[in-house]
Formats: structure tokens, C-alpha cells, sequence
């Protein structure tokens, strides 16, 4: 009986033992969790922009005919942007007209007319926030404003030989 004691003694001193262990591994896994998952939404943010910058600079590119003025190649390409960046789920409609001033169409060689033939460059800005991640993060002392919000602009270009 005596060994069979000091097994059951054994196993009650373990398993408080594996509460502490759980104790110390669950912030760091909830940390990667969070992160995984935060981050993903944030690269298909991050997918969504590329998409709409090069819808954006496409349209900046077929821009063309007699209607050709400098606002109005802008104009189309931020919309085209803004339409793109709806239908992905990035922004809802009520921001799409707000969003669109953000997009900026510039010519990459010499010149500043977006109608006569060259490169376009559209730049989309984008700012995606990690609100599970920064949450979790709140909870433990120290470290609720180690993390800000994903700021990062993403860059299209366009060749416009249309004109």
C-alpha cells in the first residue's frame, strides 16, 4: 500500500504542477491565435488593394478620346479604386466616396498630364487595424499599446499608350 500512495501522492503534486505549466503556455498560444488570425484579415486587406490598384491603374490607362482631361483620368481611377475596395468588403459604401479622394494618380516619367502616352502610377493607401490581437494584448499589463494599427500604402503601375 505504501507504494501505491506515494504514486497517488505523486500524481496529486503533478497535476498542480500542469495547471501552473497551462497557466504560463496559454498567453503566448492565445497570442499566436489572435495573431494568426488578425494577420490574415489584414493580407487579404493587403490582396484587396493590389487588386484595386491595378483596377485603378488599368482604368487611369484605358482613359481615352476626346474627354481626356486630368481630373477626369483621376477621377475614374479613383472610383474605379473605391468600387473595387466596396465589392472586396474592405469599405462599406457609405465610405466609398471618402475613400476615393485617398487614391492618388501620378504620371512616373516627366510631366504631370495623365492624358498624353507613359507610365500611371496609382497608390492606394490602406490602414488595417488588429482588433483581436490588441484586445488580448489590453488584458496583460505592459503591453496594451504595444500595437498599432497596419498603415501601408500599395503601389500600381500602368502603362497608357491609348491617347
Amino acid at each position: 500500500m505504501d507504494l501505491v500512495n506515494r504514486f497517488h501522492a505523486r500524481k496529486r503534486r503533478q497535476g498542480g504542477m500542469a495547471y501552473v505549466e497551462t497557466l504560463l503556455a496559454l498567453p503566448t498560444v492565445m497570442i499566436l491565435l489572435f495573431g494568426l488570425a488578425d494577420f490574415s484579415f489584414a493580407f487579404q486587406d493587403y490582396l484587396a488593394a493590389n487588386h484595386a490598384a491595378e483596377v485603378g491603374a488599368r482604368t487611369a490607362s484605358l482613359s481615352q478620346g476626346n474627354s481626356c482631361a486630368t481630373g477626369t483620368v483621376e477621377q475614374r481611377a479613383q472610383d474605379a479604386v473605391a468600387e473595387a475596395m466596396v465589392r472586396a468588403g474592405v469599405i462599406d459604401a457609405a465610405g466609398q466616396a471618402l475613400y476615393a479622394n485617398s487614391v492618388t494618380v501620378d504620371r512616373v516619367d516627366a510631366g504631370g498630364n495623365l492624358c498624353v502616352a507613359g507610365l500611371l502610377q496609382v497608390t492606394v493607401p490602406v490602414v488595417t487595424d488588429l482588433p483581436l490581437l490588441q484586445s488580448f494584448l489590453n488584458i496583460l499589463p505592459g503591453l496594451g499599446s504595444a500595437l498599432e494599427d497596419l498603415d501601408y500604402d500599395v503601389i500600381a503601375v500602368a502603362q497608357n499608350e491609348n491617347i
